[in-house]
């Protein structure tokens, strides 16, 4: 009867930070009994890849297992499979590569939470008609994002000053309903072009994809792009990263292949001074009617009459959503 025995020659691994995650080394030296073993290595490999050889099954792209019993875990995963044959041909030196990248997401992890966050803090040019405006006070995940409150916040002009008639020249006071007030920035009824301090904001996590386990059975990738698509174009409904309700908008989520079925998905934000609202004139018509000039100035500049907020993202979402418990804790603890 011919049997087979295996002695695990040596077992090397090495660990990086975050996503480096973890590769293993494993070398079995299988001998068979009694020694009349005539099967080349490439024979012995694909016996491994596929049925299994001396009890050894390692398919790439799913975990490794010994005697029908998984080894190191479900999550290290097979990536390559080399098979040498011993100088006096009694047998094969099979070394296999695996490869984990999701130490410390679980309890009992090896390591810390797979994530990264970065920042860049910008200037993002806009054409503004006033400086130092008022913005609505609305902190409110329903207010912030109805349109009413960027047109009769109570933080807005109702009326300001006496509406200028030609015994009464405009003295610069009067702002009509809703104007948004501010120094008068624009030349002659035309916006300027000024620098706001911005932050772009992205933090990388890992996500699985689809992948087949020992048995052959699928298991769902945990990234659907159709969810992440919903939170693009949307600002922040709840506090995120430090910045209020409604200043950071997602400008996209992008997706980058690790190894294998592994993944980093990349969420992106950023912030802005005016919370991605735009300063509109009111409409002229062809006409003088909506400008104004201050009396006595020499310059004789004109002025939009009437200036006001244009909020085209009133659509909000939960940020904090996209993230796993533990994910959401580090980006709290980074950005507090």
């Amino acid at each position: 009867m011919t049997t087979y025995s295996k002695t695990l020659l040596s077992n090397s691994t090495a660990g990086a930070e975050h996503f480096g995650g973890i590769s293993d080394s494993v070398t079995y030296r299988v001998l068979l009994y009694p020694f009349a073993d005539n099967s080349t290595a490439a024979e012995v490999r694909s016996a491994v890849i596929s049925t299994g050889h001396a009890g050894i099954s390692a398919i790439p792209g799913r975990p490794l297992v010994v005697d029908s019993v998984i080894q190191y875990s479900a999550a290290m995963i097979v990536r390559t499979v080399q098979c040498a044959t011993i100088a006096d041909g009694s047998g094969t030196d099979i070394t296999i590569g695996l490869t984990r990248y999701d130490w410390g997401t679980s309890a009992g992890g090896d390591g810390d939470v797979s994530i990264r966050l970065s920042t860049t803090v910008t200037g993002q040019a806009v054409q503004v008609y006033r400086g130092n405006p008022s913005l609505p006070t609305g902190t409110d995940a329903t207010t912030e994002f109805t349109d009413a409150e960027w047109v009769t916040n109570s933080n807005l002009n109702a009326s300001l000053g006496t509406v200028p008639t030609a015994a009464s020249p405009d003295d610069g006071t009067y702002r009509p309903a809703g104007d948004i007030g501010g120094e008068y920035l624009d030349w002659n009824g035309n916006p300027i072009s000024v620098l706001l301090p911005a932050v772009g904001m992205s933090v990388e996590v890992l996500r699985r994809g689809a992948y087949f386990t020992n048995l052959g059975t699928v298991v769902a990738d945990t990234f659907k792009p159709f969810e992440a698509s919903s939170y693009v174009g949307k600002r922040n409904n709840v506090a995120f990263a430090g910045f209020a309700i409604g200043e950071l908008l997602c400008t996209g989520i992008e997706r980058k292949v690790l190894d294998g079925e592994w993944t980093s998905v990349i969420f992106k934000c950023t912030s802005h001074a005016y919370r991605h609202a735009y300063q509109v004139p009111r409409p002229t018509f062809m006409t003088t009617m909506g400008t104004m000039t201050y009396q006595g100035d020499p310059r004789s500049i004109g002025h939009t009459r009437g200036v006001y907020w244009k909020q085209p993202y009133l659509e909000g979402v939960d940020f904090a959503a996209f993230f796993t418990t533990s994910e959401q804790a580090y980006i709290t603890a980074a950005t507090a």
